[in-house]
């Protein structure tokens, strides 16, 4: 007998439904935010970076 699937739940259900505190959801938010804020200053330094080393390579042809 195939077992039923798993429905996941949204954190915005879990958290209307109380099943989980305010704190997880805003510990959960801060977190993701920091993550975010990391990733985009390491794509952005790639970046950066990158161009950096292409001027620098343009400069030396010269």
């Amino acid at each position: 007998m195939p077992q039923p699937a798993l429905r996941r739940q949204s954190l915005r259900e879990a958290y209307f439904t109380q099943q989980i505190r305010e704190s997880v959801v805003r510990l959960v938010f801060g977190v993701t935010t920091i993550i975010i804020f990391f990733l985009l200053a390491v794509v952005v330094g790639v970046f950066m970076g990158s161009l950096r080393s292409l001027a620098l390579r343009r400069a030396s042809r010269r």
